[in-house]
């Protein structure tokens, strides 16, 4: 695995890898892992999770090898109160910040200096029940906007919301925990992706950005990145 990636103050990276590799590819990608993520991988009862998950740790190790100057698989990689993996190691005296998703074989991974992200993927499923779920997680203002959309905009209209909600709380590290009904995103076609309003505290909701990530018709992902004004690059991981 070759990686280079640009690591900036003003600059967010993601990276994208596809998860339908070769077998010859998937073992070469298991040198790159820890043995227990070996473990975890070992444990998963459908191949299509297990490469996920693969390609995914693969990814992030070989970036953050990258950037720290060693090798993928020596990496500590820390866990925060939510589970959100996190590095101590420092670059040029800023925290490398990262986050991971993956969905219907798409890996995505963010990274960026002196700043928190997210990022989220989903797959576009017509046939899941989304009025239902999002009366049960989004907050009320966004169920009702939902519901005002003509038909053939709900789908993609809740995988846009369900995205960029859960970019913003793999940011802030809250987690799903931390209450997806307590802050409101734009997300009706034609709306920028952004944070409309935080509860309980208003003055959150300025302090983070939030970037659609165009993937084709089959995926919704989206960014979410601490500040403004960052530039934002999506880059292809060839595995």
């Amino acid at each position: 695995m070759s990686l280079s990636p640009r690591l900036e103050r003003g600059r967010v990276e993601v990276w994208r890898a596809r998860t339908d590799l070769s077998p010859e590819a998937l073992d070469a990608l298991r040198g790159l892992l820890a043995p227990a993520e070996l473990e975890q991988a070992a444990r998963f009862l459908v191949p299509a999770k297990r490469d996920e998950f693969m390609v995914g740790r693969a990814l992030l190790r070989g970036l953050l090898g990258a950037a720290l100057r060693t090798e993928p698989r020596s990496v500590h990689l820390a866990r925060g109160q939510q589970g959100k993996p996190f590095v101590r190691e420092t670059v040029a005296g800023a925290a490398l910040e990262l986050n991971l998703a993956h969905s219907g074989g798409i890996v995505l991974v963010a990274v960026a200096l002196g700043r928190l992200v997210g990022v989220d993927v989903e797959r576009v499923r017509p046939d899941l029940e989304h009025e239902g779920l999002a009366r049960r997680f989004f907050s009320s203002r966004e169920s009702a906007r939902l519901e005002t959309l003509p038909a053939e905009d709900r789908t993609r209209a809740f995988f846009a919301c369900w995205t960029r909600k859960e970019a913003f709380v793999k940011a802030t590290g809250l987690g799903i925990a931390g209450g997806l009904d307590r802050f409101d995103v734009a997300f009706a076609p034609g709306e920028p992706a952004a944070v409309l309003e935080t509860r309980p505290d208003p003055a959150e909701a300025v302090r983070w950005t939030l970037v659609d990530l165009d993937l084709g018709p089959d995926h919704a992902a989206a960014l979410c990145y601490e500040g403004r004004g960052a530039e934002v690059c999506v880059r292809e991981a060839g595995l």
